[in-house]
Parts: C-alpha cells; structure tokens; sequence
C-alpha cells in the first residue's frame, strides 16, 4: 500500500505540472537509493548471491558486488509491480524507468568454476583497442597507396 501511494503521490506531481507521459518516479530498490541498480534484479533471479566485495566506484561503495554462482534465471518480473501502480494512479499514457540489466552484468564477480562445472568458463577476450584498429587501419591504407 506504501508503494502504490509513493507511486500515486509522484504520478499526482507529473500530471499538476502538466506532463502528458507519466513516469513511475522509480521508487523501488529497498532502503538503498542505489540499491535498485543491481539488487532489484538478483532478488527476483537464481543464481546469485549477495556475497561479493564492495563495488569500487565511490557513488556505490554502500553497495556490494552479487556473486554469480549459478545457472541464472527470472524467478519474478522485474518491473510489473512499478507498471501496474501507475497504470492504476493515472489514465495517461505511462512509461517505466528504470537501470538496464548490462549495469548488474558489469557489477557481477563469478566463482571459480571446477572443471567439471556445467557451465562454460569465460572465453578470452578477443577484442582489439580501437587504437590498434586504427593504427591498423592506418597502415593498410598507406600501403595500399602506394603503388608498385
């Protein structure tokens, strides 16, 4: 009931200050302002654990990493409750705000796997720097420019 007024108390603001699409206000996340960016996410999928170090960014030091230790899956919607609270406070079109999931992937530390582990271990990064691409790019240019 708290969070559906939250949410009916924001959606009154947008609509008094003349806003045509509503936004939920991203009210949920628990008792951390930043705890919706990564544990809105693990608490409704397996495979995780709230077991990491601190995250080492000084804006989420209150935060901690979520371990993946297992095959990951949605238990729960991630954002069903939020659309529901704001569909049910206004009759204008609604849109849903909330972190992408790619911020609970760069956040996630892993265990070690076994070798027998059911899950595929990391590959190695294959990616080149973009000055090496450019350096490479460079060069072939200048080489084929210039003649027999």
């Amino acid at each position: 009931e708290a969070f559906e007024d939250a949410v009916g108390a924001i959606v009154h603001d947008q609509e008094a200050a003349g806003m045509d699409i509503i936004s939920d206000g991203r009210v949920y996340g628990g008792d951390s302002p930043y705890g919706q960016i990564l544990y809105h996410y693990t608490e409704r999928m397996t495979g995780y654990k709230q077991s990491g170090s601190p995250i080492g960014l000084p804006i989420y030091y209150t935060l901690f990493a979520p371990s993946c230790v297992g095959e990951v899956r949605r238990e729960a919607p991630f954002h069903l409750a939020n659309l529901r609270a704001t569909r049910k406070a206004t009759k204008k079109p609604v849109k849903i705000s909330y972190v992408g999931i790619q911020v609970l992937a760069a956040a996630t530390s892993t265990t070690r796997r076994r070798a027998s582990s059911p899950w595929p271990s990391p590959r190695p990064s294959t990616r080149t720097s973009r000055s090496s691409r450019t350096t490479a790019a460079t060069s072939s240019r200048s080489t084929s420019l210039s003649g027999p």
